[in-house]
Protein backbone atom coordinates (compact mmCIF):
# COMPACT_ATOMS: atom_id res chain seq x y z
CA UNK A 1 0.00 0.00 0.00
CA UNK A 2 1.49 3.30 -0.80
CA UNK A 3 -0.27 6.31 0.98
CA UNK A 4 0.51 9.56 -0.64
CA UNK A 5 -1.09 13.17 0.63
CA UNK A 6 -0.61 17.02 0.63
CA UNK A 7 -1.85 20.54 1.69
CA UNK A 8 -4.27 22.36 0.07
CA UNK A 9 -3.05 26.23 -0.63
CA UNK A 10 -5.20 28.10 -2.60
CA UNK A 11 -6.68 25.15 -4.69
CA UNK A 12 -3.31 23.48 -5.38
CA UNK A 13 -1.46 20.10 -4.26
CA UNK A 14 1.75 20.46 -3.54
CA UNK A 15 4.46 20.71 -6.91
CA UNK A 16 6.57 18.68 -4.97
CA UNK A 17 4.42 15.66 -4.32
CA UNK A 18 3.42 16.07 -7.86
CA UNK A 19 7.05 15.74 -9.76
CA UNK A 20 7.34 12.69 -7.42
CA UNK A 21 4.39 10.80 -8.38
CA UNK A 22 4.87 11.89 -12.02
CA UNK A 23 8.24 10.46 -12.13
CA UNK A 24 6.83 7.09 -10.34
CA UNK A 25 3.58 6.17 -10.91
CA UNK A 26 3.43 2.85 -10.05
CA UNK A 27 1.54 0.33 -11.67
CA UNK A 28 -0.64 -2.69 -9.50
CA UNK A 29 -0.49 -0.96 -6.41
CA UNK A 30 -3.24 0.03 -3.70
CA UNK A 31 -3.01 3.66 -3.42
CA UNK A 32 -4.58 5.65 -0.88
CA UNK A 33 -4.40 9.41 -1.37
CA UNK A 34 -5.42 12.13 0.68
CA UNK A 35 -5.70 16.22 1.44
CA UNK A 36 -6.28 18.46 3.94
CA UNK A 37 -7.74 21.74 3.15
CA UNK A 38 -10.61 24.36 3.81
CA UNK A 39 -12.96 22.73 1.99
CA UNK A 40 -13.67 19.14 2.37
CA UNK A 41 -16.28 18.90 0.14
CA UNK A 42 -14.24 20.26 -2.69
CA UNK A 43 -12.55 17.05 -3.87
CA UNK A 44 -10.68 18.26 -7.02
CA UNK A 45 -7.32 18.42 -5.75
CA UNK A 46 -7.65 14.16 -5.24
CA UNK A 47 -9.15 14.03 -8.89
CA UNK A 48 -6.17 15.73 -10.25
CA UNK A 49 -3.69 13.40 -7.93
CA UNK A 50 -5.88 10.42 -9.43
CA UNK A 51 -4.83 11.33 -12.89
CA UNK A 52 -1.17 11.26 -12.21
CA UNK A 53 -1.36 7.83 -11.55
CA UNK A 54 -1.44 4.48 -13.78
CA UNK A 55 -4.89 3.53 -14.26
CA UNK A 56 -3.62 0.00 -13.20
CA UNK A 57 -3.54 1.02 -9.74
CA UNK A 58 -6.39 0.54 -7.08
CA UNK A 59 -7.06 4.26 -5.54
CA UNK A 60 -9.00 5.27 -2.60
CA UNK A 61 -9.33 8.96 -1.71
CA UNK A 62 -10.34 11.08 1.35
CA UNK A 63 -10.12 15.13 1.86
CA UNK A 64 -9.69 15.97 5.41
CA UNK A 65 -9.36 19.73 7.25
CA UNK A 66 -7.60 20.50 10.20
CA UNK A 67 -10.37 18.90 12.69
CA UNK A 68 -10.28 15.47 11.73
CA UNK A 69 -7.79 14.51 14.30
CA UNK A 70 -7.36 10.57 13.60
CA UNK A 71 -9.64 10.22 10.54
CA UNK A 72 -6.56 9.48 8.19
CA UNK A 73 -5.57 6.73 10.39
CA UNK A 74 -9.10 5.03 10.10
CA UNK A 75 -9.37 5.50 6.77
CA UNK A 76 -5.96 3.90 6.26
CA UNK A 77 -6.58 1.21 8.42
CA UNK A 78 -9.64 0.50 6.66
CA UNK A 79 -8.28 0.17 3.47
CA UNK A 80 -4.88 -1.96 4.71
CA UNK A 81 -7.65 -4.62 5.77
CA UNK A 82 -9.80 -4.13 2.76
CA UNK A 83 -6.76 -5.23 0.55
CA UNK A 84 -5.50 -8.40 3.41
CA UNK A 85 -2.79 -6.58 4.77
CA UNK A 86 -1.96 -6.45 8.51
CA UNK A 87 -3.28 -3.10 10.29
CA UNK A 88 -0.67 -0.81 11.00
CA UNK A 89 0.78 0.83 13.85
CA UNK A 90 -0.22 3.63 15.06
CA UNK A 91 1.80 5.42 14.53
CA UNK A 92 2.53 7.13 10.95
CA UNK A 93 5.41 8.29 8.81
CA UNK A 94 6.12 10.40 6.20
CA UNK A 95 8.12 9.50 2.98
CA UNK A 96 7.89 12.01 0.40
Amino acid sequence: MVILGSPIYVGEVSPVLKDYVLKQPGQGKHIVLFTVGMVPAEVKELDEMASWLNEQNSIDAIKLNGTNDGLISAFVQARAKKIGRQPLKNSMQSTV
